[in-house]
């Protein structure tokens, strides 16, 4: 989220390219060339996120929902944001390898975001909602408080009762995302 509005927010989307990728984009009822077509000329007004699900905030409907799978990543072209270092040069290649859309940034200074998954269990899918109502929208609805969002919601009270309602092991309690959203396995 930090470099998403570190380098996107309050930027307008000048060009688009994508990848047809009828698992990353179909999976969730959407197309490359649907995507490519609805984030062209947008501006992007905001990036949020609840539990393992973020998304872009932009100037109208509608909005692109993403889910990083097990190896999605955002990549930019001014600043690297890989947990580990290419070790040559030419390994840092634009656009990275697995990239599955990346959109051209408007003004300066200069700016490439990339979506990049290697193992294609990444989700990207438009919600046609108003910003404000997505977290009330499918597939967000679904799932469980954020444990940052909603600190009033998830209390130590809320939990036990959570806890006391349900016959399964904790660990699968706390990973399944329809009750706390957000954990996984390495948390849990």
């Amino acid at each position: 989220m930090h470099y998403l509005r570190k380098h996107a927010v309050g930027r307008t989307i000048k060009a688009v390219k994508t990848q047809e990728d009828t698992i990353v984009y179909g999976k969730v009822g959407t197309s490359a060339s649907e995507f490519e077509k609805a984030m062209k000329g947008k501006k992007i007004l905001d990036a949020k996120q609840q539990g393992k699900y973020f998304w872009l905030e932009m100037d109208t409907a509608p909005h692109p929902l993403m889910h990083f799978g097990m190896s999605g990543w955002m990549k930019f072209s001014n600043d690297n944001t890989a947990y580990y270092r290419p070790a040559k040069a030419e390994e840092a290649e634009w656009p990275p390898k697995f990239w599955k859309f990346v959109l051209e940034l408007e003004g300066e200074p200069k700016c490439e975001v990339a979506f990049v998954d290697a193992r294609r269990l990444a989700r990207v899918r438009l919600i046609d909602a108003k910003a404000e109502d997505l977290r009330k929208t499918s597939p967000l609805k679904e799932n469980g408080p954020d444990p940052v969002l909603d600190p009033d919601i998830l209390t130590v009270d809320w939990l036990a009762k959570k806890l006391r309602s349900k016959r399964v092991p904790v660990k699968a309690l706390l990973l399944d995302q329809a009750n706390i959203s957000g954990i996984g396995n390495w948390v849990g």
